[in-house]
């Protein structure tokens, strides 16, 4: 199944950077779907569709050469769907840099990681 994802600032304005990668991972940080930014529906953001769709899964928004913080939704429930989620994303502090995390672990530890970025894939 189908999971839409929309992304928008403070001030609710659609984020149509498409540098910014949303994927779908496992709780393990198995990548299920990864795509960029990009316009879906009246907004901007991605659908990510990965098998099976009933488990729990992650959602990482990852925000490399932007001014925003990257985010990561833990443990959605996979039987809940089909669902559009709408997401703001905020400004990282002043001085906030590096390269993208590869795991949600790393997201939440802020321990950057030095990984390539994922291929652009889903089921």
């Amino acid at each position: 199944m189908s999971y839409i994802i929309t992304l928008g600032d403070a001030s609710f304005v659609d984020m149509t950077t498409p540098s910014i990668q949303l994927e779908a991972t496992t709780p393990g940080g198995t990548v299920l779907c990864s795509l960029s930014n990009g316009p879906v529906g009246r907004g901007y953001g991605a659908t990510l569709t990965f098998i099976p769709a009933r488990q729990r899964f992650n959602v990482e928004i990852n925000t490399t050469g932007t001014r925003y913080a990257p985010h990561v939704l833990e443990d959605l429930n996979g039987d809940r769907q089909p669902q559009t989620i709408d997401v703001l994303l905020l400004m990282a502090p002043t001085g906030s840099s590096g390269p993208r995390p590869s795991q949600s672990a790393q997201l939440q530890s802020n321990e950057w990681s030095t990984s390539p970025v994922l291929p652009k894939t889903c089921a």
